[in-house]
C-alpha cells in the first residue's frame, strides 16, 4: 500500500534535501584545500573541520530517537534550515580555525537532524531500493558537479562566495518542505513508539552498515595512494577517480531501475561480489588498465549495495529508531574507516593494508546481513 513518502513529490524533496544538507562533505576535498591555501590552516584543523561537521551529523542520531517518532517533521526541517543558512552565512565571515569549526558543527547537527527524517520517510515508502537509489544519486551527481566546478570558481568567488551560495541552495530547499509529511504515519502506525526495533536482528543490521561503511571509507580514503604508489601519474589517477564517479552514479541508477524486480538477496550478494573482485583487482601493484577497472567496479558495485542495504534495514524499522541509528553507523564507519587504515600503516607506507582490511570488512558486512535477513524471514520482528 503506498504512503504519503510515496509521492513523486515527497521522493524528489528527500533525494534534495539530503543531497543539500551533505554538500559540504561531498566537496570536502575542494574545501579542505581551500581552507589550507587562503585561510592558512594546517591540514590537521582544515581536516578536522570536515570531521567535527560529519560527527554532528551523525550524532544528531541520538536525539531524534526520542522526537522522530512524534515531532512535527515539517517544523523541525524548517527549523534545522534556517540554523543552516544562518551558519553558512556567519561561515562566510569568520576566519579562525575555532569559530569555523563551531558553526560547522551547528551546521552539522541540524543537517543531520533533517537527515534521520529522510531516512525515515524512505524507510516507510513502498519502493524503499527505489527511493533510496535516487537519494544516493542526489548526493552523488551534486557532488561531481561540485567537485567538476568548484576547483575552477574558488579562485574567483573564495570561500565567502562559496558559503553564500551553500546558504542560497538551502533556501531554496524551504520550497520542498511542503512536500514533506508533518508527522510520521509509517507503515505500521499501530506499533508507533515501540522500541522492538532494536532486537537481535535489527543490531545485526546496523552491524552489517557500520562494517559496510568502515571497509569502503577505510579503502576509498586511500585509493589515490594505491595508484600512486604503483608508479601512476596524478593525471592518471584524476581520470580513473572521475570516470569512476561516474561510475558511482550509474551503479545506484541501476539499483534505483532494479527496485523490487530483482529481490533482495540476488542484488545484494551481486554488489558484494563486485565489490570483493575489485578490491583484489587492486592488490600488488596494478597496471593502469588493472587501476582503472578496480576503481570503477568498486564504485559501481557500493553504490549498487547500498540502496539493497539499506531497504533491508528499513524493513526492521516501525517507529524510526533504526535509521537514526542506521545515520549514526555511516557517520561512524566513515570516520572509523580512515582512521583504522592511518593507525595499521607502517613507516613502509604498505597500502595492502587498506586492500585486506577492506577485504575482510565487506566479508564480514555480508555475513551480518544474510544472517540479518534469515532471521527476518524465520521469526517475527
Amino acid at each position: 500500500m503506498s504512503t504519503a513518502a510515496d509521492k513523486p513529490g515527497t521522493v524528489a524533496s528527500v533525494v534534495a534535501l539530503a543531497a543539500v544538507i551533505s554538500a559540504m562533505l561531498l566537496i570536502a576535498p575542494v574545501v579542505v584545500g581551500a581552507l589550507i591555501t587562503r585561510y592558512g590552516f594546517t591540514p590537521q584543523q582544515a581536516g578536522m573541520t570536515i570531521s567535527v561537521e560529519l560527527g554532528a551529523m551523525s550524532l544528531a542520531a541520538l536525539p531524534s530517537l526520542i522526537w522522530l517518532p512524534s515531532a512535527p517533521w515539517r517544523g523541525i526541517i524548517v527549523a534545522a534550515l534556517l540554523t543552516m543558512i544562518a551558519g553558512n552565512l556567519l561561515c562566510a565571515f569568520v576566519g579562525s580555525f575555532a569559530a569555523l569549526a563551531a558553526l560547522r558543527t551547528l551546521t552539522g547537527f541540524a543537517g543531520g537532524s533533517i537527515m534521520v527524517i529522510c531516512l525515515r520517510l524512505i524507510a516507510t515508502s513502498r519502493e524503499t531500493e527505489r527511493n533510496f537509489g535516487w537519494w544516493t544519486v542526489g548526493q552523488l551527481v551534486l557532488g561531481a558537479a561540485g567537485l567538476a566546478a568548484l576547483p575552477r570558481l574558488i579562485p574567483q568567488i573564495g570561500l565567502p562566495g562559496l558559503f553564500f551560495g551553500l546558504a542560497g541552495c538551502l533556501a531554496l530547499c524551504l520550497v520542498a518542505t511542503r512536500w514533506i509529511p508533518e508527522r510520521d504515519a509509517g507503515r505500521n502506525p499501530g506499533v508507533a513508539g515501540s522500541r522492538g526495533t532494536l532486537g537481535g536482528t535489527a543490531l545485526l543490521s546496523l552491524g552489517a552498515i557500520l562494517v559496510f561503511y568502515v571497509a569502503l571509507s577505510g579503502l576509498w580514503t586511500y585509493v589515490e595512494r594505491i595508484g600512486a604508489a604503483a608508479g601512476l601519474s596524478p593525471a592518471r589517477i584524476g581520470d580513473d577517480l572521475t570516470i569512476a564517479s561516474l561510475c558511482g552514479v550509474a551503479g545506484c541508477v541501476t539499483a534505483a531501475w532494479a527496485g523490487s524486480r530483482l529481490g533482495r538477496k540476488g542484488p545484494l550478494v551481486a554488489g558484494y561480489a563486485l565489490m570483493m573482485i575489485s578490491i583484489f583487482v587492486f592488490a600488488g601493484s596494478p597496471g593502469p588498465w588493472r587501476y582503472a577497472l578496480a576503481a570503477c567496479g568498486f564504485k559501481y558495485a557500493w553504490t549498487f549495495a547500498l540502496p539493497f542495504i539499506l531497504a533491508s534495514a528499513s524493513d526492521l524499522d516501525r517507529d524510526g529508531r533504526l535509521m537514526a541509528l542506521a545515520n549514526l553507523m555511516i557517520g561512524c564507519g566513515l570516520a572509523v574507516g580512515p582512521a583504522m587504515i592511518a593507525a595499521m600503516l607502517d613507516e613502509r607506507l604498505n597500502y595492502g593494508v587498506a586492500i585486506s582490511t577492506g577485504a575482510s570488512g565487506v566479508i564480514l558486512s555480508l555475513l551480518l546481513l544474510m544472517l540479518s535477513l534469515r532471521k527476518t524471514r524465520t521469526s517475527p520482528v
